[in-house]
């Protein structure tokens, strides 16, 4: 003979989807029934998590001379929110780069923008952990062929290489690409 826990266990049926004792099915009050199937209150669910995009942003910054612009400034950009969203980016020049880091603000300087590319997602409870990796990402100084694109493409790759979901699909000569695309839409009016 089986240990009563055992024996109940065995008799277990699936009444309308839940596991319950024949011998309680009797005893359970009808309106007790509805309750159970109902369910679980969302206090003792998790709440989904919250992604965000992961874009590059690029804004224009002039002409040296006629028809010779400077290079777009990119940075890495999170919207959290309609119009609002956190800026990573290096400022300075070559002698002087530092990296800022901007959260839960407008684009630095929104008539300058000049599109957006989206590469990847991020969970909203590894933003830190993006950010330290991000403070991480080394600057070159010195070398005139080093800017803030470089340091976006080395950042992105870092993160990727970090298990954060930025596409594989983005390499350097892609990404170039579409920002160029994206200028040019922004100059025939189309973005």
């Amino acid at each position: 003979m089986l240990h009563p826990h055992f024996e109940a266990a065995r008799e277990t049926k699936i009444y309308q989807g839940l596991a319950i004792n024949p011998r309680l099915i009797g005893k359970l009050k009808p309106e007790t029934l509805p309750s159970l199937l109902s369910p679980v209150p969302s206090r003792y669910m998790p709440a989904p998590a919250v992604y965000y995009n992961v874009e590059v942003v690029q804004f224009w910054r002039g002409h040296k001379e006629p028809l010779q612009p400077y290079p777009l400034h990119w940075v890495i950009y999170i919207p959290t929110s309609p119009g609002i969203g956190n800026t990573y980016h290096i400022q300075g020049n070559t002698d002087s780069y530092t990296v800022d880091f901007r959260r839960n603000q407008p684009y630095l300087n929104p008539d300058e923008w000049r599109g957006s590319f989206t590469v990847g997602k991020v969970a909203a409870h590894q933003l830190t952990l993006l950010e330290r990796h991000l403070a991480s990402v080394p600057i070159t100084r010195h070398d005139l062929r080093w800017n803030c694109q470089s340091w976006v493409w080395e950042g992105l790759r870092h993160l990727r290489h970090k298990g954060f979901n930025i596409s594989w699909e983005v390499r350097l000569s892609y990404l170039q690409t579409q920002m160029y695309c994206l200028l040019e839409d922004w100059e025939y009016g189309r973005i």
